[in-house]
């Protein structure tokens, strides 16, 4: 009898991971630890999560050919985290921005 529906890896061979899994990671590591340098983590942060939710549909469709739905999710969780924490980075300095701003011309006046 052969399975031919359901194909196995060969001995010692791995799947691969799902595609966008490994860069949705790494690009939420990359916008959480930039989020806080003048809000630049919210562009790799936005591309991390796209693909993070890419990588999601692709192994939710065809998981039996990949590996890493904890990679993608990890990549979409640190990418909404890197998300959220430029934001309010963002909003930090624009308040830091204005209270320098009005305060300074009050002694010059």
């Amino acid at each position: 009898m052969s399975d031919q529906g359901t194909q196995q890896p060969a001995q010692g061979s791995t799947l691969p991971y799902a595609p966008g899994a490994v860069p949705s990671l790494v690009l939420g590591i990359i916008g959480v630890v930039f989020s806080w340098c003048y809000a630049i983590g919210l562009i790799p942060s936005i591309i991390g999560l796209v693909m993070g939710i890419k990588a999601r549909k692709v192994y939710e469709t065809e998981g039996s050919k990949y590996q890493g739905k904890g990679m993608a999710t990890a990549g979409f969780v640190l990418s909404i985290i890197g998300i959220v924490s430029s934001a309010i980075a963002a909003i930090v300095y624009i308040i830091a921005v204005v209270a320098v701003a009005t305060t300074g011309f009050e002694y010059y006046n």
